[in-house]
C-alpha cells in the first residue's frame, strides 16, 4: 500500500522486467535500458523503458533480473507520462508474509485477545494515513494534530485491548500525562 495522495502528480505503481541492456560502461558507473511492463494504477499493461544507473557502490544499485517486480515512481501531467524513476525492489510479498507471520504469533501468545490487537493496529494506520496526514499536508499545527490523535488513539487502544478498568483509567492518565509533559519539553 502506497498513499498517492501525498503526491499530487505522481504516482507508486508495481511493474514486472521485461528486459535489461547494458548500453554505456564507465570507469564508475554503468547504464543499462530496462524495460517494464507496469502492473497497477492508471498506466497498468503499458510498457515503458528507462535507463537504470549501476554505481561502484552496490548498496545504492537496483541490480535487476527479467521477471523480477520493482516500484517505479511515474510523474505525469493530463494523463501523459512525463518522467519515469525506478525507486527500488517490490518487497510486498515478504511484507505480507511478516503480517501473517505476526498475526499467527499473536494468537499463539494473547488467543482472543488477538483480535482486538489487530483491530487497533489497523485503526491507528487509518488514522495516520486518512486523517493525521492530510491534516499535516494541509499545514494544521504539527504538534497539536499529532497530541490530538496521539490521545483519541490511546484512548481507543487502551479500551479496546483492556476494557475499562481501574487500571486502564490510570495507565489512560499515565500516558496523558506523559503526552503533555513530551509536547511541553
Amino acid at each position: 500500500f502506497l498513499p498517492v495522495f501525498l503526491w499530487a502528480s505522481d504516482e507508486f505503481v508495481r511493474a514486472r522486467t521485461e528486459r535489461t541492456q547494458m548500453i554505456s560502461t564507465g570507469t564508475t558507473s554503468s547504464i543499462e535500458l530496462a524495460e517494464f511492463t507496469i502492473l497497477g494504477g492508471r498506466f497498468k499493461g503499458k510498457k515503458v523503458s528507462i535507463k537504470n544507473y549501476l554505481w561502484d557502490e552496490k548498496i545504492y544499485n537496483t541490480a535487476l533480473k527479467k521477471g523480477q517486480k520493482v516500484i517505479l515512481r511515474i510523474s505525469q501531467h493530463d494523463g501523459v507520462i512525463e518522467n519515469v524513476r525506478i525507486k527500488g525492489y517490490s518487497r510486498s510479498s515478504a511484507v505480507i508474509l511478516f503480517i501473517v507471520f505476526f498475526a499467527a504469533l499473536l494468537f499463539v501468545v494473547n488467543g482472543k485477545r488477538a483480535m482486538s490487537i489487530i483491530a487497533v493496529i489497523f485503526l491507528n494506520t487509518f488514522v495516520f494515513f486518512f486523517a493525521l496526514l492530510p491534516l499535516l499536508k494541509n499545514s494544521v499545527n504539527p504538534i497539536l494534530a499529532v497530541l490530538v490523535f496521539s490521545f483519541v488513539c490511546t484512548g481507543i487502544m487502551l479500551m479496546l485491548i483492556t476494557g475499562w478498568t481501574k487500571k486502564t483509567a490510570a495507565a489512560a492518565l499515565g500516558t496523558a500525562g506523559s503526552l503533555v509533559l513530551a509536547t511541553v519539553i
